[in-house]
């Protein structure tokens, strides 16, 4: 019986993933309207020496999640 809890209000700065090529990806999302993700701050993320934009392909932004800030 395990409840899903939320996430609100965190940031995430200056991480670099390194290594072998693959396909890296962040991926945010919520459960449901309850237990939701909301104002997440990502700054400065590198994936293999690519900075991480709104429109990276490294970034999936699912159900439930809103407020995300990314610089």
């Amino acid at each position: 019986t395990k409840v899903p809890g939320y996430i609100r209000n965190i940031t995430f700065k200056n991480i670099q993933v390194s290594g072998k090529g693959g396909s890296y990806k962040i991926q945010i999302l919520g459960y449901d309207q309850e237990h939701d993700v909301r104002n997440v701050n990502l700054t400065d993320i590198f994936i293999l020496g690519q900075k991480v934009t709104s429109n990276s392909a490294n970034l999936g932004i699912g159900n439930y999640v809103s407020g995300i800030n990314i610089q």
